[in-house]
């Protein structure tokens, strides 16, 4: 169909992705991973999706860490990108949100992850996309 990769090897990026953030977390804090996203379609009329080949598809992961008492979820987000290195780069911030948020795309493969500072000691994982891939299954329109 085209030179995409597999469903299974953007979801094992995601999932490197998202371990490294987890790992820059403080000692104590506590990760719990989002439920398991169906695949999305891509090549519609709904962004993000129109911009991935038709009939390509792309997973979403999600998750929430608490941080330990004492810990600032603002400065840990507003430090991933330095945190993470010269392997990913800092994406500018689509319109304005009433929290801290950074957006990151790893450039070796693409994975796209947004992090959200919320509710003080909290953090989130909004959005991780990986790039667009073959599908497999059933597929969200």
């Amino acid at each position: 169909m085209n030179d995409s990769p597999s469903y299974d090897e953007v979801r094992v990026q995601t999932e490197q992705a998202i371990r490294q953030t987890v790992d820059l977390l403080p000692d104590g804090a506590q990760y719990a991973p989002g439920d398991e996203q169906q695949p999305y379609s891509c090549g519609g009329d709904i962004l993000p999706l129109q911009d991935g080949p038709k009939g390509t598809a792309f997973y979403t992961g999600r998750g929430e860490a608490t941080m330990p008492e004492g810990s600032d979820a603002d400065s840990f987000v507003t430090g991933l990108p330095a945190a993470l290195g010269e392997d990913w780069r800092e994406k500018d911030p689509v319109g304005s949100v009433p929290f801290t948020t950074v957006s990151l795309t790893h450039i070796a493969t693409g994975v796209n992850v947004s992090v959200d500072a919320i509710a003080g000691r909290h953090v989130r994982s909004r959005r991780i996309l990986t790039s667009y891939a073959e599908p497999r299954g059933r597929l969200v329109q």
